[in-house]
């Protein structure tokens, strides 16, 4: 017997469909079909359904739309507020025969997919810009920066549900929570045209907390990546985006229980420190520069329990910027690590 296809997990926007998080208060959807031996031959869709359910006990909606779109097609309720999740299931109608209209039949329903909303209004943000203290501008590259805090998530009777950290930066970044990295994507939070928008990005860094009054510590280091590195021809210039300090904005938000109003918080400001790293020069076209001599040890998860002058203070600056959620870009591969031999020829 013949059956319709199936449909695919929904996906949301130009994203993946394990995207965690979008910039849009109103994302469209889109699915692809999947088919086996026993799928009817030239099935077309002529309708579809999408189910959607917002908030934590929200009852879910349905719509149902005569139409043979799959792709893009728009969000049927009403705008996302920052923070706020969707989940969305999708089935279709169709059939052999399109003309006639006749053995219409419905596929199951999809997998559901969830999205969340970012941080959709500059008033969500009550994170500072910070940069270093000491000026390490010169002719040559930037060394890259470390940004230090260390703090303790309160004691609450409930558990942490949610924990998400807004991040981006003047350069890129790679960010660790108590000596874990935060994401498996390098380069963040890419490319852009700095002098009209800045990407960032949202983390899931519950796994990695420690709660109850332990104490935690956040490391985000950043380079100078295009933002202040040499770029264009004829040996290129530093500075294109008239920027020459690294600095970074960060939000931490601790939701507990079903609370999702209002987040404990902890945010980039004067009480954060930074250190050179031990990375001399990174560079998107150069290379990286190593000195194991300057390197600090464990310095992914350093509580900052040691000698705290070896760190320098930051200063916070205020800037407009147009944020927008892009989706990451993941390690596609990598190579195994091959351990040092001595070839002795005779």
């Amino acid at each position: 017997m013949s059956n319709p296809p199936g449909v695919a997990k929904p996906t949301f926007e130009h994203h993946r469909w394990d995207t965690l998080v979008t910039g849009h208060t109103r994302p469209r959807i889109s699915w692809k079909f999947v088919r086996d031996s026993n799928t009817l031959p030239a099935w077309e869709q002529t309708a579809y359904e999408i189910e959607i359910s917002t908030g934590e006990a929200s009852t879910p909606v349905r719509f149902q739309f005569q139409s043979n779109e799959s792709v893009l097609v728009p969000w049927p309720v009403g705008n996302l507020q920052s923070r706020e999740k969707a989940t969305a299931r999708v089935r279709s109608c169709g059939t052999s025969n399109p003309a006639s209209g006749i053995h219409e039949s419905w596929t199951a329903w999809s997998e559901s997919a969830t999205i969340e909303a970012g941080l959709l209004s500059p008033d969500d943000w009550s994170a500072k810009w910070i940069v270093s203290t000491e000026k390490y501008a010169g002719d040559g590259p930037l060394q890259p920066l470390r940004f230090y805090k260390r703090f303790a998530v309160p004691a609450h009777q409930e558990p942490i549900s949610n924990a998400r950290l807004y991040i981006t930066s003047l350069g890129v970044f790679d960010a660790y929570i108590n000596g874990s990295k935060a994401s498996d994507e390098f380069m963040a939070p890419g490319w852009t045209s700095y002098n009209h928008r800045l990407a960032y990005r949202t983390l899931d860094v519950a796994p990695l907390l420690r709660s109850g009054g332990a104490p935690n510590s956040i490391c985000i280091e950043v380079a100078e990546g295009w933002y202040a590195g040499r770029l264009a021809f004829n040996g290129g210039k530093r500075f294109c985006y008239g920027g020459d300090e690294l600095a970074v904005l960060a939000q931490l938000e601790v939701h507990f229980g079903s609370n999702l109003a209002d987040p404990w918080t902890v945010a980039t400001d004067e009480s954060w420190l930074c250190h050179l790293s031990g990375i001399q020069s990174s560079e998107i076209y150069d290379g990286e520069t190593y000195d194991m001599r300057k390197e600090t040890d464990n310095w992914e998860s350093l509580i900052l329990s040691a000698d705290e002058k070896e760190f320098t203070p930051t200063n916070s600056f205020y800037c407009t910027f147009n944020a927008g959620q892009w989706p990451p870009h993941p390690i596609v591969g990598a190579y195994q690590k091959v351990p040092a031999q001595t070839t002795i020829a005779e």
